[in-house]
């Protein structure tokens, strides 16, 4: 079962920010984001670089969801 957290912060200038996500089996993360790209809006950006004490591998992506 995927537990969503979601967050709302009001900026400064008084615009809300509403953010959700979900903790997910990273050896999966992104299969299915990928697929989903072909027919929804979305981005994926990922790195491959690493090096020890200084960068890490990453992975960022998330879905228009409704826009």
């Amino acid at each position: 079962m995927q537990t969503t957290k979601t967050n709302v912060y009001t900026t400064a200038g008084g615009i809300e920010i509403h953010r959700a996500s979900i903790d997910v089996d990273y050896a999966d993360a992104t299969a299915e984001l990928i697929s989903r790209l072909d027919a929804e809006p979305g981005v994926l950006l990922s790195s491959g670089c690493e090096v020890p004490g200084r960068y890490a591998r990453w992975d960022l992506g998330c879905e228009a969801g409704g826009v």
